[in-house]
């Protein structure tokens, strides 16, 4: 997933958009942080996945490919930074 936002959060910290290319994000899973040089930042663990649809707010246990989901778990992650 690329870091395409980030958006403070006053209860999960920093929430970062993006859209699954592959795979899936699943809460609880490690998920790890790599710079635009493929150097890895950070090792952090989903605790919110979260869809936006319209004006409403959904959150999910699990998000596939193809999702624009925001996720949580990761404060360090900048825009521009890929999520693996």
């Amino acid at each position: 997933m690329l870091v395409t936002q980030t958006q403070p959060n006053t209860f999960h910290g920093k929430l970062v958009l993006g859209k699954i290319n592959s795979g899936e994000a699943v809460i609880g899973k490690e998920i790890k942080v790599y710079n635009q040089e493929k150097k890895a930042i950070e090792v952090g663990k989903i605790t919110k996945i979260i869809k936006k649809a319209v004006l409403s707010e959904f959150d999910l246990e699990r998000a596939y490919a193809g999702d624009i989901v925001m996720v949580a778990g990761v404060p360090k992650a900048m825009v521009t930074h890929t999520l693996v």
